[in-house]
């Protein structure tokens, strides 16, 4: 445990701070109540900063990672908490990488930030960063990604590791395009392109040729037993998928453990939405979501390879967004980070999520934040100034 007030040539915070890591599994799970009384405060929570999110995310990394939990505290209760994991380096590979603190992240996440609220932003962090100094010899790399922009924990985040010699930088790395459900669906459809409805139309006539179509809307409070009928068939579509080559489809242990601990949890809070397209009484494609805070976020999509031909991811995104337009009027449905050109397609505006940067006062830390935001960008744009002639032969002569 360590104290914002201790640190040398630190100002005293306006009022006692005292942070502590939380790295056992059942200290985590213990500061649900306090967690989620934070996350009520924040201004922006969604689902995404719930301990719920983050503890089913760890069912899926704690094979790579090690929990970093950083909790600050006041006259003994939590008033913020860094949610991080330490990335633990492969076995036997070569020299030691960098060793990365950064958020508690999932593919699935769509934003990550501080648990705590604007106002107690200003006591809390002098003392987070002290706790980051105290163990600057255990971590060279401070990663956050998936901030939101609009974040109030951003430049006041920045600001303390500036001050506290930590070297940060941020960049806008990602976003997260959306949907607002709300003036009908006629007037947004209307507004969609010419190509989209085309292909739209041309899924759907294939779909009828083929056979029955059906689609299914599971959401609301669930029973454990129809949450492990929908789990056994969210993994069947999911095994078949194309992305089972990324390792990441639904019957691989990390993201199998993942979304069986989240579709549990979504279930008895009501927070599940899930779509199934049926293809003659046989389930085809499928889209899981979370309703949650005025937001429907997709997180994940999976359709049968064998129907490719028919389009039935493109036929049922777009029968369920036409279904949320009734379903969640005055919502916000988010497609989830990535600028993948369908998202584009249907897409009104986008949330920017940047990343945030810092590194450990170590040598080593030092050392790697020179060579990140000095020495590599210095050797960019040298080589984009090197002649095509001279790039081509050196490629021959490799």
């Amino acid at each position: 445990m360590v104290n914002a007030g201790d640190a040398a040539g630190q100002s005293q915070p306006a009022a006692l701070a005292v942070a502590r890591w939380v790295r056992d599994e059942a200290e985590f799970v213990a500061l649900e109540t306090d967690w989620n009384r934070l996350c009520a405060a924040m201004p922006q929570a969604t689902v995404f900063h719930r301990h719920e999110w983050f503890a089913a995310a760890w069912q899926w990394q704690r094979h790579s990672h090690a929990l970093a939990i950083l909790v600050v505290e006041q006259a003994g209760l939590p008033i913020a908490i860094a949610p991080l994991a330490k990335r633990l380096a492969p076995a036997g590979h070569g020299p030691a990488r960098h060793r990365v603190l950064e958020f508690l992240l999932v593919p699935d996440s769509q934003c990550c930030d501080l648990i705590a609220s604007p106002s107690h932003l200003p006591t809390a962090l002098p003392a987070l960063i002290y706790a980051l100094r105290a163990i600057a010899g255990e971590w060279d790399q401070l990663r956050l990604r998936l901030l939101p922009a609009d974040s109030p924990s951003v430049e006041a985040l920045y600001v303390a590791l500036a001050q506290g010699g930590l070297l940060p930088c941020y960049a806008a790395t990602d976003s997260n395009p959306f949907i607002a459900l709300r003036g009908g669906w006629p007037t947004y459809y209307a507004g969609r392109s010419r190509r989209l409805k085309k292909g739209n139309n041309l899924a759907a006539n294939h779909l009828r040729k083929a056979g029955s179509i059906e689609l299914q809307h599971v959401s609301g409070v669930l029973s454990d037993d129809q949450t492990g009928k929908l789990l056994h068939t969210l993994t069947t579509v999911s095994t078949q998928s194309w992305k089972r080559r990324t390792g990441n489809t639904l019957e691989q242990a990390g993201p199998g453990a993942f979304f069986a601990a989240l579709t549990r949890t979504a279930g008895r809070h009501g927070w599940l939405s899930v779509w199934l397209l049926k293809l003659n009484d046989v389930v085809i494609a499928t889209e899981y979501q979370l309703r949650f805070g005025g937001c429907v976020h997709a997180l994940r999509s999976d359709f049968d390879p064998a129907h490719d031909g028919l389009s039935p991811g493109t036929y049922l995104n777009w029968k369920l967004i036409e279904a949320l337009f009734e379903v969640a009027p005055d919502e916000r449905y988010c497609f989830g980070p990535g600028g993948n050109p369908y998202k584009q397609r249907w897409a009104q505006d986008a949330r920017p999520l940047l990343t945030l940067t810092a590194w450990s006062p170590s040598l080593r830390g030092r050392l790697g934040g020179f060579w990140y935001q000095r020495l590599r960008p210095w050797a960019k744009r040298v080589l984009r100034r090197v002649p095509a002639s001279v790039a081509q032969d050196d490629k021959e002569q490799a």
